[in-house]
């Protein structure tokens, strides 16, 4: 059974409701596994098979010449909060981040055609 990329906003969304001593790195890991529930979506519904690091202006580019605009620039938005909760150690992310990104995520799957259980 191949696996759905729905199932790492669900990850997100439980890590977001627990209790940890070690509340940023919580925070950022529930901004990247948010994002790469869309993302990989996303990229999964657009037919796009790469898997390079180009991928990801790929899709963006996809869904922004098909006339999705509000999607594509929610992707963008988010890949650029997760980028900087997985590489920029100098900024906080917080709990909050974290919240809005679960919510970005929802509305682009939601976009997407996702059933969300």
């Amino acid at each position: 059974m191949a696996f759905k990329p729905v199932d790492f906003y669900y990850l997100a969304g439980w890590l977001f409701k627990q209790q940890n001593p070690h509340d940023e790195a919580r925070a950022r890991a529930v901004v990247s596994k948010a994002y790469y529930g869309a993302f990989l979506e996303a990229r999964d519904k657009a037919g796009i098979a790469d898997k390079s690091s180009g991928v990801h202006k790929k899709v963006h580019d996809y869904y922004f010449t098909a006339g999705k605009l509000a999607l594509a620039n929610r992707l963008d938005e988010l890949r650029i909060k997760r980028n900087e909760a997985d590489y920029d150690t100098t900024l906080t992310i917080t709990s909050r981040d974290s919240g809005k990104a679960l919510a970005q995520t929802k509305k682009i799957l939601e976009e997407l055609g996702v059933a969300i259980i």
